[in-house]
């Protein structure tokens, strides 16, 4: 749950409400670590996984529309300059 927290930029409790609600609706699934009892794992449904992938698909055609007018080479430039400043 630290490392999900982290990835994503929040605060825990925020993270835990949006899970709880994730996982009502059977989106996803928590689980015991196998090896360590203090950890959580968390892992997409079925169900899950065809909403993830509908999410993807939507935000890649968004960049596309977002990007399209762009000279080329331009948005490879961009994506660079964003994967520098991500690190």
């Amino acid at each position: 749950m630290s490392a999900l927290g982290t990835a994503i930029g929040g605060r825990p409790t925020t993270l835990t409400g949006i899970l709880d609600r994730l996982e009502q609706r059977g989106l996803l699934a928590r689980e015991p670590h196998a090896n360590d009892r203090r950890t959580v794992v968390v892992r997409l449904t079925p169900d899950g996984a065809r909403a993830a992938a509908r999410v993807l698909d939507a935000m890649r055609e968004l960049e596309r529309h977002a990007l399209a007018d762009l000279p080329p080479g331009a948005a490879e430039a961009v994506a660079a300059v964003l994967h520098r400043l991500a690190r």
